[in-house]
């Protein structure tokens, strides 16, 4: 199975649907794996958080991974396929004192969606999991930690990680690479958390 890779504002219905074009040229199965990373996460409590950033945080973290599987569905329904979506393992506790309820609450949507779309396409042939991984070290990440976190977030954690080390996004790819294939054929509608040890469901 061959992945399709592209970057899209996910909130706007019409650029998943632009961007799957290629699926049907080269005859592969398409593989979306939705994660939606925001510009701009401003951390605030509940009752300051306004409506307008609410919703822009649901229409990407939630409405990304919605409109993506809108629009692959029509090339996934007769040969099946897989969808992964990326959640966060921030959707078990709340995380107090980060001050993103509207990020946590999205990410526990998509876990939600997910067993939701894989009860709806699985008549489809089609497995739909999610990976919720732990604080992951990139720039936007790191950026956030040292702007809005008088203690980083890896100092928070380090003691609670099994594995006592720092996460990076290529720690994500083997999970991804595992739902994508073959031998995921049989796992759907699951969250596999990948958090160097962290949480245990």
């Amino acid at each position: 199975m061959l992945p399709l890779v592209f970057t899209a504002d996910y909130a706007r219905p019409e650029r998943p649907r632009a961007r799957q074009s290629p699926g049907p040229q080269h005859d592969v199965p398409i593989l979306p794996l939705t994660h939606a990373e925001l510009p701009i996460l401003h951390p605030t409590e509940s009752e300051f958080l306004s409506h307008e950033e609410w919703n822009r945080v649901m229409e990407v973290n939630v409405g990304g991974p919605f409109h993506c599987t809108k629009a692959v569905f029509p090339y996934m329904k007769d040969k099946g396929g897989k969808i992964i979506n990326i959640s966060s393992t921030t959707i078990f506790e709340g995380v107090p004192g980060l001050g993103v309820p509207h990020y946590i609450t999205s990410k526990g949507a998509v876990m939600a969606f997910t067993r939701a779309m894989a009860r709806t396409l699985g008549d489809n042939n089609i497995n739909v999991n999610s990976i919720a991984p732990g604080f992951t070290h990139s720039p936007g990440g790191d950026k956030y930690d040292k702007r809005n976190n008088a203690t980083p977030v890896e100092e928070m954690l380090i003691q609670r990680k099994c594995i006592k080390r720092e996460q990076v996004p290529e720690d994500l790819v083997g999970t991804a690479i595992f739902l994508a294939s073959d031998e995921s054929n049989s796992i759907t509608g699951q969250l596999i958390i990948n958090d160097l040890g962290v949480n245990f469901q």
